[in-house]
């Protein structure tokens, strides 16, 4: 694996840690917190070249689906964009963050070697 990889592996495992970190004093902290905490674990997996390619999908599809979710709540036609709602703005905010983490758990999957050591 590249160098490069390794490094993007270790700033993205920082960038979880941080996100999980903002969520301490947020009302529905615990799920965001297990959430980020779970890409800062695969990040690390990666970069030490113990990632499996299943893992890393799973949690590319359960980041997805967890924003899709949330998509739900402000995509009905009888809820306008308003960009002025608070919570509308948060939502959207929380999407852009798993669609990060969506993302890069599907590069990893991808990127992660073919065969996991086995010791």
């Amino acid at each position: 694996m590249h160098v490069w990889l390794r490094l993007l592996g270790l700033f993205m495992a920082t960038l979880a840690a941080a996100a999980a970190v903002v969520q301490m004093n947020d009302p529905d902290a615990l799920h965001w917190v297990v959430g980020y905490a779970v890409s800062t674990v695969t990040s690390l997996l990666f970069v030490g070249r113990v990632l499996p390619r299943g893992l890393a999908l799973f949690v590319a599809g359960a980041y997805t689906g967890w924003a899709i979710g949330i998509a739900e709540h402000f995509l009905p036609a009888d809820r306008p964009w308003n960009p002025e709602d608070q919570f509308l703005a948060e939502e959207v905010r929380e999407m852009g963050g798993l669609a990060i983490f969506a993302l890069w758990s599907l590069a990893m999957a991808f990127l992660a070697p073919k065969r996991v050591p086995t010791r």
